[in-house]
């Protein structure tokens, strides 16, 4: 179906309208958030905001940046930072899984490198958003290269376990961060 030229520019028109006021509208928000953030935190009573931790400031009562996963992890585990990523790829895994693991590493070294490189990047996450960008990530790679043992028989980390720990923690850590107010 062909527009006539009248409506057509009509249309045009519009949509440069249109995008003009969105460009406008997001300069508007972005420079309001820009002004909040320069005089979040005026005063050294309320704590000096360096948005890398919980500082206490009113603007950001819960922590702008939380701990990452591996931190939060090792605290509720009580393990050293250095075991993170064999004791989460444990606790991660499929109950099957389990079993079967340390004879597919012996047999195959690389068989759990995409789940070892998901367990490091969760531990890199500091939000429950990224936890699950990186569970979604991992699906995608699951499915991109399908195999009878991954796919089927689940020998593999469990995105959903991985995902649910780390709503715990994220949701536990987000608790004691109030709590300190």
């Amino acid at each position: 179906m062909r527009l006539s030229g009248c409506i057509h520019n009509d249309l045009s028109r519009i949509r440069q309208l249109g995008f003009a006021f969105n460009l406008l509208l997001f300069n508007e928000v972005s420079s309001s958030r820009a002004a909040a953030r320069v005089g979040c935190c005026p005063g050294p009573e309320l704590g000096v905001c360096n948005r890398l931790e919980y500082a206490g400031c009113r603007c950001h009562p819960l922590g702008v940046l939380q701990q990452p996963f591996n931190a939060l992890f090792c605290d509720r585990f009580h393990c050293p930072t250095a075991s993170y990523e064999e004791r989460a790829f444990r606790k991660c895994l499929y109950w099957h899984a389990r079993l079967l693991a340390s004879g597919f590493r012996k047999m195959k070294p690389d068989f759990f490198a995409e789940d070892l490189k998901f367990i490091r990047n969760l531990g890199a996450a500091t939000g429950l958003r990224e936890a699950g960008a990186e569970a979604q990530d991992f699906h995608q790679a699951n499915r991109a290269r399908p195999s009878f043992f991954r796919t089927s028989l689940r020998i593999r980390v469990s995105g959903r376990k991985a995902t649910r720990l780390a709503e715990v923690l994220f949701s536990e850590a987000r608790r004691n961060g109030s709590d300190l107010q």
